[in-house]
């Protein structure tokens, strides 16, 4: 717990940045495994036109549609801890903004105090954060997400395609 503006600072500044590396981790993540996908479809496009004579399009239908889920999956979840470490991101701004343009206000330690995260599912995330940015966490996820939603829908997209590919080219209409 920081007894002091400084400390409070620092505090608020290392999990600034080990928030805005997370969340740019995460996202680099949804984007490689989009880009992996996106390879191993590709893969089966540049195969000769008889080659997939051997495999029946219902499986090759299966696979392709379960590697699409699966990839699906695994870039919701990207992206939902990206929103997550976007939202502490701007909370620590937001207070340690609050704590550098009123000089004359002590900061009270107890804001300062650790709180478990616990997960939407009630798991613990083995991980702490200071009270003060909980309090933050409701008004900036509801402020500035929208342009990440567009990256979100954008990877969706780029996944869309392949994956209507991979099913043109099983059925070969």
């Amino acid at each position: 717990m920081p007894d002091s503006r400084d400390e409070a600072l620092k505090l608020l500044s290392d999990i600034h940045a080990r928030e805005a590396t997370y969340h740019n981790h995460k996202e680099a993540s949804a984007w490689a495994a989009a880009a992996v996908y996106a390879a191993l479809v590709a893969s089966t496009f540049a195969t000769a036109p008889g080659a997939l004579a051997s495999v029946s399009p219902c499986w090759y239908t299966a696979y392709a549609l379960v590697l699409t889920a699966i990839i699906v999956r695994y870039i919701s979840v990207q992206y939902r801890l990206c929103r997550w470490a976007s939202a502490y991101v701007a909370a620590s701004d937001f207070v340690r903004m609050e704590i550098v343009s009123r000089p004359s206000v002590q900061v009270d330690p107890t804001e300062f105090s650790p709180v478990p995260l616990v997960g939407a599912n009630g798991n613990d995330l083995n991980t702490w954060m200071p009270k003060r940015l909980h309090a933050e966490l409701p008004r900036v996820q509801q402020q500035g997400q929208g342009a990440r939603g567009s990256l979100e829908v954008l990877a969706y997209l780029f996944i869309s395609v392949f994956a209507v590919g991979a099913l043109y080219r099983a059925w070969g209409v």
